[in-house]
């Protein structure tokens, strides 16, 4: 028996369960919502990828499966020519019960349930094709938690809430910056509807330590934040006011075009500039953004829903001396190129960022 099955069936005995890692693809409990009743755990460590099915037999008795092997790329996992090698689908039975004493490990029927092959999307780490026991079908990520029972919005509007923390990557912005990279942190707090149009709304916080957006002294937000999910786009659009003029209307804005997975997200890792991929653009707020550059942005879920909401954890704080911090004093805006084809979403995303707009124009009280 190979090194590699070996590990795979002692992988498979221990850790039928467990916390899930974000990863694109990602790591977690994947499943069928038009088939329920069966599913897997994916479990992505570098470029290893570990598989287990919980599933039936042919007269309905549970059967769980497992299969491990090196991704094939970045978005695909397929069984190899060789059965004896852990990445096809082997079964167990013989094994211990719930509050049984030890006896061995169970037995293994290598290869027994044929070959796997999964291709995930590679514009959405929630998502993939499978195909095993001769059927192909679309499977997802299962999500718990991201939607509650109450909640009105969509779960494209509810896994926004919480505390994000995101990286920009300026190091092709033509004033050279000292250093290429920057962050951000967004926190969203609560959803509200203008219209037909759910949305999730919350601030940039003074710091990393408030847990949650911070108030100035009138008990509103300087940086508000307002986003949406464009179902013709299939990403979320998220407008940070950056900078306030003297009269407090927005002066400088931050867009954000991203993909969202689970606890991650993504755009414009195409480096175009050019915003067909999305990504952050520094822009006069008011203004068409497509007229500026868009940058790769990445960005992590690093506070859930109940925390920012509902502080528990670190206590959320009052900042009497709020100072607004903005990266427009440090970079200014890249106009874009007369001669660069607008991407053929600009016009549904500037009707997006207009509403965005209209929902942070003037600071908002805290909710």
């Amino acid at each position: 028996m190979s090194r590699l099955l070996s590990s795979a069936l002692l992988a498979s005995a221990m850790l039928l369960t467990g916390p899930a890692l974000a990863y694109t693809p990602e790591s977690g409990f994947w499943w069928n919502p038009n088939e329920p009743g069966t599913g897997l755990q994916l479990e992505i460590q570098d470029n290893f990828i570990f598989v287990v099915g919980y599933t039936y037999d042919d007269e309905g008795n549970p059967l769980w499966v497992s299969a491990a092997g090196f991704l094939d790329d970045n978005a695909s996992f397929s069984s190899s020519d060789n059965p004896e090698d852990g990445t096809w689908l082997s079964s167990f039975s013989g094994g211990q019960c719930i509050g049984c004493d030890f006896t061995g490990f169970p037995t293994a029927h290598v290869a027994s349930e044929g070959p796997i092959s999964l291709i995930f999307d590679p514009n959405d780490p929630t998502k993939a094709e499978m195909t095993w026991g001769g059927r192909t079908q679309a499977i997802e990520r299962f999500q718990f938690y991201l939607q509650r029972g109450g909640d009105g919005a969509p779960i494209e509007i509810t896994k926004m809430l919480g505390e994000w923390q995101v990286v920009q990557d300026f190091a092709e912005h033509p004033s050279n910056p000292a250093y290429p990279f920057y962050g951000d942190i967004i926190a969203f707090e609560n959803t509200a509807q203008d219209g037909s149009t759910w949305l999730f709304e919350g601030c940039r916080p003074d710091d990393s330590l408030g847990a949650g957006c911070t108030e100035i002294n009138s008990g509103s937000y300087y940086h508000d934040a307002a986003g949406l999910f464009d179902y013709e786009v299939d990403r979320q659009l998220i407008l940070v006011t950056d900078s306030r003029d003297g009269s407090g209307a927005p002066q400088t804005c931050l867009l954000y075009d991203v993909q969202t997975g689970t606890d991650f997200f993504s755009g414009g890792l195409d480096y175009l500039h050019d915003g067909d991929a999305g990504g952050v653009v520094l822009y006069p707020c008011g203004d068409n953004p497509f007229n500026y550059d868009f940058y790769p942005v990445r960005g992590h879920r690093s506070a859930s829903r109940t925390f920012i909401q509902e502080g528990y954890g670190p206590s959320k704080r009052m900042t009497p001396d709020f100072k607004p911090r903005s990266l427009s004093a440090t970079l200014t805006p890249v106009k874009r190129s007369s001669d660069r084809a607008l991407p053929a979403h600009a016009e549904q995303i500037q009707k997006d960022v207009a509403l965005l707009l209209k929902r942070i124009s003037t600071p908002h009280p805290k909710k």
